[in-house]
């Protein structure tokens, strides 16, 4: 068998290519990998771009639904007002206003509600 040629500056020089010609392909291997995520990436995002514009899109006509109501609402109140103050003496008017102002329903409980709480205290 023969030993293997003296290294010579030809050799090394081959040697030198290849190892370069094996990281360009590792490099090239490992752009690929990231260009496949990154595309992934990108779809994820355009996804999520088209969900957030189809939710913004329903906010905003909930949003003009309940300004709407909100309008109807109010030129309902206003006629009813004014009917009310046609039909109404002033000081009828008035005290009767004081009692929608001071009207706060959230604070009224239902007879069964106040059952259980005589009960409850034992009564």
């Amino acid at each position: 068998m023969d030993p293997p040629p003296p290294p010579t500056p030809e050799i090394e020089l081959q040697e030198y290519v290849a190892l370069m010609q094996r990281k360009i392909v590792s490099l090239e291997e490992e752009t690929k990998r990231m260009l496949g995520e990154l595309h992934v990436q990108e779809e994820r995002m355009e996804e999520t771009r088209g969900s957030i514009v189809q939710q913004s899109s329903a906010v905003k006509q909930d949003i003009a639904l309940v300004g709407a109501r909100l309008a109807a609402t109010m030129k309902e109140t206003a006629a009813l007002v004014a009917v009310f103050k046609t039909v109404v003496r002033k000081a009828q008017f008035e005290r009767t206003r004081q009692r929608v102002d001071a009207f706060r329903g959230e604070q009224f409980i239902s007879r069964d509600e106040l059952r259980r709480m005589i009960k409850k205290e034992g009564g």
